[in-house]
């Protein structure tokens, strides 16, 4: 909804915020364009806090002559109260501050894109974070020769604004839309609670603005994306919704039903083996019931390695490898359809990996995402003498990150000042992001290093993930390529089970070093 200059260009979808008419002179111009519903920012009932990412490309260009030198305003995304009404100071303030305090009265929250220095501004090419104030409580000054240039050649800039309500890290990158022109990035990160910037609105209104002072300079908005995760609650009821809602259901329901009885069908007409093996260089041979009473001597009680609970067990012939499993008339041991699927290192192996066996980029994006939780939070991602609640490292992060306890899971070595806050919540976050169990729901690794490299928001994660429980390893047998006489496999297995002690706690020493190394680079 465009107020003050601010129009639409019809026919190339961009808006001026501020005058554009060659009829008219474009100093002392100002216009704003506001979102036209409300954005539900807090809860009152339950104090959450919403997380919201918004992104936009805009343009700041001479608006009459090119060698026009005097820079106008610039523009600023803001959030104010809504229904308030916005004072508006013509042609200044970005069109939002009547006076550099005049804020407080609107209680106006802004990130100015400011390109005029007053005498309360360290110049005029910075970024700035306005909290009732022109005054700005934080700045970053970017390239002004890039600045000057852009402006110059009209060349449109990009931006994103991210805001996590768990940290209440607000974070602005400014980067040029165009890479081939520069891929320097202007960042600003912020920790404030909006909570107390609007304690007494849980909704606001969300929009641009824009002013030029005395000179002429304007401002276009050529895209504009915004999402939040707090939805505003509507207790009317749309019958149209629902009606559709009911048929929409039905017609699924029943295409599902449809497409799982052909493929249980087709399931039956194929291969009835019990077992499927898979195809790789490092999965047991399959030895038959002959091959295995020949090796034996037909279970001769001579070669009996010793008697347990389900019966006895025999040695082979002595030097041969145990790599294998006995199959009789094309059914195999249940340890089997346990283990033949499990080929890689339990606790990076993604959900449908475990399932089909089939590796893929969306598998190795989670083995990506558990790489980063280990990282952050120094120790294996599967710990079996941890508590109950923390064997599996995803699923314990997860839970914590429901409950808003994420930086729990930070390896206490670290440290944890607001800088290394930062660079933590952000591998934790984007660790969790590719380690979800839905493999689309993963980010492409590019996507992932982006934000990682701080040049694009935290991503806006649901906070109840359905995550599978870790596997019960209790199930799984454990055999060793090299023969094990009488009298060394009671001491071998006792070894086993010390080394699995020292292995843990040499581990978690080792991710701990990983993460101080990590850190240590990053910074």
């Amino acid at each position: 909804m465009p107020y003050g200059d601010a129009q639409l260009q019809a026919a190339s979808n961009i808006i001026d915020l501020t005058r554009n008419r060659n009829d008219e002179p474009s100093n002392f111009s100002s216009g704003r364009i506001l979102y036209n519903a409300p954005v539900q920012l807090w809860d009152k009932k339950t104090r959450i806090l919403t997380n919201f990412t918004t992104h936009f490309s805009f343009t700041l260009k001479n608006s009459k002559s090119p060698a026009e030198t005097v820079n106008g305003d610039g523009l600023a995304f803001f959030l104010a109260p809504f229904g308030s009404i916005i004072h508006n100071f013509t042609g200044g303030g970005f069109g939002i501050f009547d006076s550099p305090d005049a804020g407080i009265i609107n209680r106006i929250f802004a990130v100015e894109f400011d390109t005029y220095q007053n005498n309360i501004d360290p110049d005029s090419h910075h970024i700035g974070i306005d909290n009732y104030s022109l005054k700005s409580e934080k700045t970053v000054s970017c390239n002004g020769s890039l600045w000057n240039w852009m402006r110059e050649n009209a060349q449109p800039w990009k931006a994103s604004i991210g805001y996590d309500s768990s940290s209440k890290i607000l974070s602005v990158v400014l980067t040029c839309a165009d890479k081939s022109v520069s891929s320097e990035n202007c960042v600003v990160n912020y920790v404030i609670d909006l909570r107390d910037s609007f304690p007494d609105h849980e909704k606001v209104s969300i929009g641009f603005s824009a002013s030029t002072g005395a000179s002429s300079e304007l401002h276009q908005i050529n895209s504009w994306d915004f999402s939040s995760s707090l939805e505003i609650d509507d207790n009317s009821i749309n019958i149209g919704m629902v009606v559709g809602l009911v048929f929409g259901g039905a017609f699924m329901i029943t295409i599902m039903g449809l497409i799982l009885f052909f493929r249980q069908r087709r399931k039956n007409q194929e291969s009835k083996a019990d077992v499927v093996v898979l195809d790789v260089p490092t999965a047991p041979r399959e030895f038959s019931y002959a091959e295995v009473a020949g090796a034996t001597s037909n279970f001769d009680d001579k070669q009996k390695l010793g008697q347990g609970g389900f019966g006895g067990s025999q040695t082979t012939i002595r030097g041969a490898g145990t790599m294998g499993w006995p199959v009789e008339e094309g059914k195999a041991p249940s340890t089997l359809q346990q283990t033949t699927n499990v080929v890689g290192t339990m606790g990076y192996m993604a959900p449908e990996y475990v399932i089909t066996g089939k590796a893929s980029k969306e598998t190795d994006i989670y083995s990506f995402g558990i790489v980063l939780l280990e990282i952050a939070c120094g120790r294996k991602p599967v710990e079996f003498t941890a508590d109950p609640r923390e064997v599996s490292l995803v699923v314990w992060v997860w839970e914590l990150y429901g409950r808003r306890k994420h930086l729990e899971a930070v390896d206490p070595s670290l440290g944890m000042d607001p800088e290394k806050q930062q660079i933590l919540e952000c591998l934790i976050i984007v660790g969790l992001w590719c380690a979800q169990e839905e493999h689309n729901l993963r980010p492409s690794i590019g996507q992932a290093i982006n934000v990682l490299k701080f040049e694009s928001p935290l991503p806006i994660l649901p906070y109840k993930e359905r995550v599978s429980p870790p596997l019960n390893m209790s199930t799984f047998s454990i055999t060793s390529s090299q023969s094990l006489t009488e009298s060394n496999k009671s001491h071998t297995q006792h070894s086993f089970k010390s080394s699995t002690t020292d292995s843990t706690k040499l581990n978690r020493s080792s991710s701990s070093s990983s993460a101080a190394s990590f850190l240590h680079n990053t910074w």
